[in-house]
């Protein structure tokens, strides 16, 4: 009944922002319809009757959902260029809309065929060895040490200023003036900070039970991410992981997905409104005029890379992979895809998203969305198949839920931003778990 109903409400929803809510022309309707199947495939394969109950794969459909389904037909009928630039005709929503569901349509058959793969070698390798599951020990005093640490870095780091700490914007909280290089900036921010939050997903997941060891750990990870304090991607990957440890409503079926749609049309615009706390009221509910803004600019940047063909054959990927290479080595580096294109288009804002199939044709065309495609799939169904058919140490958990929140943010972009984030997340929680462990070992060892 649950899948029924969301099914028959989300496409219902969908039917009445395309064909209802505006008045159209016939001509409209070569981009209208292909527009709606594109959010009805969306719908179908994120409420699947086999698919898992909270995946990557539901992450990369509602994405998809909203924007380059929902948002699209906001920004073709208003007729709105978010950033400038050339003007788009109807043929060019056309032409992007179709090879946005061919995209969709080959990513589909990819996750499925890579998912029965990893299913089948999954059960293989079951067979041909007996698992034995070993007790993972944790030192939870290590954690809340490392976690305070974490804390009082970062706090330092905005100069013991309790209101740039809590909030992340403001009429009297200067938040650009950063008193340290981008790289040490980095490495407090994308390492240091998250370490507070993989302390408090490590002590939940070792299953001990000390109530004051736990409301320690909440009150240090409140203090270091507070969700007003920080980005909107940042409260997702942070604190989607501790729900799902302390929510079991969350993992049935279906309301992973659920939570994720009620989040992007309330929760994530009411958030936004603190990147400028003090020169508006704060107001929460439903606002459609938010998909003409720049967060929902996705579906057009995809559409600008097509419409005026620029691709860099691999260049902004060289960029990506080889992050770590400071600028002062590499004079030439790759700037942001969304810089990029600002650029190049001539448009009036440069600080602009570029989302994964977009990546995709700027490194190589229609042959580089197939490839983008390709890999996304292979990781997706790598991540769910894992986390979900196999028996794997708990940091892989801490991290499938950590990067199950990022998930998002790659798909909308841009990779140089948020790759290099991704992998700071993991790293940390990676080190967090290894400090713990070093630390029993050689109490052990000296018994």
């Amino acid at each position: 009944m649950k899948r029924l109903f969301c099914i028959s409400f989300l496409s219902v929803f969908s039917f009445y922002l395309s064909f209802v809510y505006y008045d159209y022309n016939v001509t409209d309707l070569f981009f209208l319809i292909p527009n709606y199947c594109l959010s009805l495939f969306c719908l179908l394969n994120l409420l699947a009757k086999n698919e898992y109950s909270y995946s990557f794969n539901n992450v990369f459909y509602i994405f998809h959902y909203f924007f380059f389904g929902i948002a699209p037909v906001f920004q073709y009928i208003e007729n709105v260029n978010i950033w400038g630039g050339v003007p788009f005709t109807k043929e060019d929503y056309v032409l992007a809309t179709f090879v946005s569901l061919i995209a969709l349509i080959i990513y589909s058959f990819l996750s499925r065929l890579f998912r029965i793969q990893r299913e089948k070698r999954i059960r293989l390798e079951t067979k041909a060895t007996s698992v034995s599951l070993s007790i993972e020990y944790t030192n939870s005093w290590i954690l809340v040490i490392v976690s305070f640490c974490s804390f009082i870095i970062y706090f330092k780091s905005v100069d013991f200023d309790i209101l740039r700490l809590l909030i992340r914007g403001g009429d009297e909280i200067e938040t650009t003036s950063i008193s340290m290089n981008m790289s040490t900036y980095l490495l407090i921010t994308k390492f240091i900070r998250p370490m507070s939050v993989a302390s408090l997903l490590i002590f939940k997941t070792s299953g001990k039970k000390n109530i004051v060891l736990e409301v320690l750990l909440w009150i240090i990870l409140l203090l270091a991410n507070s969700p007003l304090g920080m980005a909107r991607f940042s409260v997702a990957a942070f604190y989607l992981p501790i729900l799902f440890l302390y929510s079991s409503w969350l993992k049935k079926k279906y309301n992973f997905s659920i939570l994720l749609i009620f989040s992007i049309l309330i929760v994530f615009p009411f958030l936004n409104q603190f990147r400028y706390w003090g020169e508006n009221d704060i107001t929460i509910g439903l606002n459609f005029e938010m998909f003409l803004a720049g967060h929902f600019d996705s579906f057009q940047m995809f559409m600008r890379v097509i419409k005026e063909d620029i691709v860099t054959y691999g260049r902004q990927l060289l960029g990506v992979l080889f992050f770590f290479f400071p600028r002062s080595l590499w004079p030439d580096k790759p700037v942001g895809s969304g810089y990029f294109v600002a650029e190049e288009s001539n448009l009036y804002f440069d600080n602009i998203s570029m989302n994964f199939l977009g990546e995709g044709y700027l490194n190589g065309g229609f042959v580089g969305i197939f490839l983008f495609l390709f890999v996304i799939a292979w990781f997706n169904a790598y991540m769910d198949t894992r986390f979900w058919k196999g028996n794997w140490s708990k940091v892989f958990n801490v991290n499938y839920y950590l990067l199950l929140g990022m998930e998002f943010v790659i798909l909308r972009g841009q990779l140089m931003s948020f790759y290099p984030i991704a992998i700071g997340y993991v790293c940390s929680t990676y080190f967090v778990y290894k400090i713990s462990k070093i630390h029993i070992c050689f109490k052990n060892n000296s018994i």
